[in-house]
């Protein structure tokens, strides 16, 4: 079995892919009035949930469903849209009537379909919304659709939409720019679609032809810079920041307007409820961060030709329920020339401690055996590491090593695996596999199961046997001869986990922010019978940070 392939360009993401939890979507319906002939639709979301024919179970009318295909440098047309059909081989195409033009599968998101009807119908499409985006090519003409206003005064104009686009050394649409719109009907030259003038009204809903020497950049005159093209919290940031770029000439003010999820479609996940986002301020005053719940609406000021960093924050303390819950909303922002609306989708999950974990133990206490010692503070601290898995039940496993790639079992998922030989090796996969080890572990107990599962404020204990015969007991030494054998250490080793970090823990403060999401830690306890005569074995004490390494929550054992 052969690995899939993952193209060269992939790899630069892969490790956020290993970080990344389960996306939850938010769900957005647009209706979209189709005339009968040929209409032109923008999807501003993904709707791939369903198929096609799925979709269209209930809309008889619509008989076929184009997207354009085609790559950077694709000639769609030299003189007018009718023209296109010579070139079917860039379409994928649904046709309900031949079984055999049916390679367009399902509906994608931030791209147009051409839609044919018998009869004037209305079509509803519910989608995963997604962040504004046009992909021009670099010849010919785009069929592209735009995140205009959809209502107010004065309504976008083309002209008025792209004033702000800088293209040749200018701003705003070339005088040579032609733009296609179709109006249903046959396709016929300078009938359908028809050429309309740059002052004719932009509706977010459609796509148009637009020509343009070469390529730009250009989505909208307010366009938005996020990591992941989503406002993603996922199951441990607090916070995130958002680029706002304003491309007018004119100072802008933004309205932002959270909207809640429409219920989420047959077969996906439910979604548990809106996100709770906050704006974040920095107050000189006081040296600290204001969070200002988005409730409703809320304002800000843009200036002109610049990007405008703003901090977003989540309060997780109202993400409180069970792992594996969805949360997620949409926020809506219009901006006061009532040129565009935006929709950005915002994502989190309840902060969960499934994945791997880097642990560091720092040592600074030893109990003298004798009770008539004082102290037990060490001259200098000791530390420890750990390898610990956490799965989505909460078992948490110890592990002396595991492997981070591309599984050899069915589908060949990025996951985590004990055995080297269940992972792709470097050269037979794109992804290269990495390996953790931990010393600490004897080789004859590569996993070893804590005795509960993980929760916040437990302490969890965990048993280590290192045998007389193990190559890694520290007691047998190959080659000195009063070492032929080890002797039997056992050790038991109690993590508490605290709601906070310890005040004996560096830089405690600075952890606050990531405590419980992507840090866990506490307080240390290790006992080890076995290397005295006295039956009372070492206590020693200490502080943990465990550092999230990937929230992978399935590890292959065999």
């Amino acid at each position: 079995m052969n690995p899939p392939h993952i193209a060269p360009c992939c790899l630069s993401v892969l490790s956020s892919l290993l970080l990344a939890g389960n996306a939850a979507a938010q769900w957005r319906s647009q209706s979209y009035p189709l005339k009968t002939g040929w209409n032109a639709i923008w999807l501003p979301g993904d709707a791939t949930y369903q198929s096609v024919a799925e979709h269209l179970a209930s809309q008889p009318a619509i008989t076929q469903i184009w997207r354009w295909d085609a790559g950077a440098n694709s000639i769609q047309f030299t003189t007018s849209p009718d023209e296109l059909f010579s070139a079917a081989n860039q379409w994928s195409v649904w046709n309900r009537n031949d079984p055999n033009a049916q390679n367009l599968r399902d509906l994608t998101g931030n791209m147009p379909y051409l839609v044919q009807t018998t009869a004037a119908t209305s079509w509803t499409i519910r989608y995963k919304v997604e962040t504004p985006a046009a992909s021009w090519q670099t010849t010919g003409a785009n069929l592209l659709g735009f995140p205009a206003a959809e209502s107010g005064s004065p309504t976008p104009t083309f002209q008025s939409y792209f004033a702000s686009m800088t293209f040749g050394g200018t701003r705003g649409l070339p005088a040579s720019t032609r733009i296609f719109q179709y109006t249903g009907g046959d396709m016929i030259r300078n009938v359908n679609p028809i050429s309309i003038p740059q002052s004719s009204k932009l509706d977010p809903r459609m796509a148009y032809w637009i020509t343009l020497p070469s390529s730009t950049d250009y989505t909208a005159p307010v366009e938005f810079e996020l990591p992941g093209a989503a406002i993603d919290f996922g199951r441990t940031q607090s916070s995130l920041s958002m680029g706002i770029k304003n491309r007018s000439t004119a100072a802008l003010t933004l309205t932002l307007e959270p909207e809640s999820s429409e219920p989420a479609p047959a077969g996906q996940p439910v979604i548990t409820g809106s996100v709770p986002i906050s704006i974040r301020t920095f107050d000189a005053s006081t040296k600290q961060y204001l969070d200002t719940p988005l409730t409703g609406k809320r304002t800000l000021s843009i200036p002109a030709s610049s990007t405008t960093p703003i901090l977003l924050a989540l309060d997780r303390s109202q993400l409180v329920t069970t792992a594996g819950s969805t949360f997620a909303s949409i926020l809506k922002i219009t901006d006061s020339a009532n040129l565009t609306l935006s929709r950005l989708p915002v994502r989190a999950e309840p902060a969960s401690a499934a994945g791997l974990w880097a642990c560091s133990v720092t040592l600074g206490k030893v109990d003298p055996l004798d009770p008539t010692i004082p102290g037990s503070t060490t001259s200098r601290a000791f530390t420890l590491k750990y390898l610990v898995h956490v799965d989505d039940a909460g078992r948490m496993r110890l592990l002396r090593s595991c492997f981070l790639g591309q599984l050899k079992s069915t589908g060949n998922p990025l996951g985590i695996a004990v055995n080297e030989s269940d992972v792709y090796a470097n050269g037979e996969s794109d992804v290269p596999p990495r390996r953790f080890f931990s010393s600490l572990l004897p080789a004859g107990q590569p996993v070893i199961e804590a005795s509960s599962p993980f929760a916040s404020g437990a302490s969890i204990l965990w048993n280590i046997t290192h045998f007389a015969s193990d190559p890694t007991n520290p007691f047998r030494h190959n080659y000195h001869p009063d070492h032929p054998s080890g002797i039997d250490i056992r050790r038991s080793l109690t993590m508490e986990f605290t709601s906070k970090p310890p005040e004996s823990t560096q830089d405690a403060n600075s952890l606050t922010t990531t405590w419980g999401t992507s840090i866990l830690g506490g307080n240390y306890t290790e006992q080890v019978a076995g290397l005295t005569n006295s039956r009372s074995p070492i206590t020693t004490r200490g502080t943990f940070l465990m550092r999230r390494i990937s929230e992978i929550s399935s590890i292959q054992l065999d």
